[in-house]
């Protein structure tokens, strides 16, 4: 992840925004073509209307199309090959002879379509993604005007609310804020109690946060959970559902623009307030002592096998790492901390998933000990 200011994110999305557009389409009056490369088009030769969707289609709409009917890709690319008369094709045409021949599955498709555009941008022209129109779009820009809401109203009460990292493309935003030396005392008053200062590694302070994140293209949910952040390093944890963190979880299908933002600005104010209870979770783990700290790693990872960045690979960088925590002694304090730093160097999804993955471990070991 990066380390950005939140108007550097406003502008670079407006950049995006600039060339971005959405049409509506009965999926019936959708049309795939291919001359070396699939697009859309809703261009139809016995019916005239203005052509406004001639685009590329993404690895992502196609995707979405594939999937939508559970066709394997490589099906739908070797008969494009193949078939000389592709360009007359619908995709609705094609999709009924697809079924015949016993792929796919069918599903209902007399609704409209929401296709999102990307057009005339230094990136071309292409489709960002293809959606039901039930889908409500909590883009990248709304939830940057969310959070800076957040950052204005946390500086009322006297608290920085600062950007601690960004993951950010054109249809897809990761933020974490933090409030720096800020500690929530039983979720009523702010304090900046010494507690929160440890020894251990020079200048290493937990600061509660916000962990905030949406995708336009239908390829994550709102999702707010609480964050924990470390001055000393870049660490972090996330308190997601499975830790009973608080914050929330909520897909775009189904509903509004303004119901997303009612309980989006609810979730941060909550996941800000249970950020305090999981960073008292995790001082606790500085009294679970273990025999080997780095058996413990392996345990851990290896327990977890097949979830995202939980590997071989994690565990040999977080045994690397484990040397920086050898101030707290051989405890589960020194292992989380020495896999969340291990976590940094992953990709921005697989960091995600291996630091929601360890707010997990750290509720449950905490909650075990009473």
């Amino acid at each position: 992840m990066l380390q950005k200011t939140l108007p550097e994110c406003i502008q670079q999305q407006s950049a995006w925004d600039t060339f971005m557009a959405d049409e509506t389409r009965p999926f019936q009056e959708l049309r795939v073509r291919y001359d070396g490369e699939f697009k859309l088009t809703d261009a139809i030769d016995d019916r005239p209307r203005a052509v406004r969707i001639d685009h590329r289609l993404s690895d992502h709409a196609m995707g979405q199309l594939c999937s939508r009917h559970s066709i394997p890709r490589a099906h739908w690319e070797h008969v494009a090959a193949s078939n000389d008369d592709m360009v007359k094709l619908s995709w609705a045409t094609h999709l009924n002879a697809v079924l015949m021949s016993g792929y796919g599955k069918k599903t209902r498709e007399d609704g409209e379509m929401l296709i999102r555009l990307y057009t005339g941008g230094p990136e071309g022209s292409f489709v960002r993604a293809i959606l039901t129109d039930r889908f409500a779009r909590f883009d990248n820009m709304r939830l940057l005007v969310g959070a800076q809401r957040a950052v204005d109203y946390m500086d009322t009460k006297g608290i920085e609310f600062k950007l601690w990292q960004v993951s950010q493309s054109m249809d897809r935003i990761a933020l974490r804020f933090y409030a720096p030396g800020v500690a929530v005392d039983d979720g009523v008053r702010l304090t900046r109690p010494e507690q929160y200062n440890f020894s251990g590694i020079s200048g290493q302070k937990l600061h509660p946060g916000v962990s905030m994140r949406t995708a336009g293209d239908g390829s994550s949910s709102l999702v707010v959970d609480p964050f924990l952040a470390s001055s000393a390093c870049t660490n972090g944890l996330i308190f997601g559902m499975d830790s009973e963190g608080g914050g929330i979880h909520q897909r775009h299908v189904g509903r509004t623009e303004r119901m997303l933002d009612t309980v989006f600005n609810a979730a941060v104010a909550d996941s800000f307030v249970r950020s305090n209870e999981h960073l008292n979770e995790f001082m606790s783990l500085q009294g679970m002592v273990v025999t080997d700290p780095l058996d413990e790693i392996v345990k851990i990872v290896k327990a977890a096998k097949g979830k995202p960045g939980m590997t071989d690979q994690l565990a040999d960088m977080a045994k690397g790492a484990l040397p920086t925590y050898a101030a707290y002694g051989p405890t589960m304090y020194s292992v989380v901390n020495a896999m969340t730093q291990a976590a940094q160097q992953l990709d921005d999804g697989d960091q995600v998933a291996v630091e929601t993955f360890l707010g997990s471990l750290v509720h449950d070991l905490a909650t075990s000990r009473g």
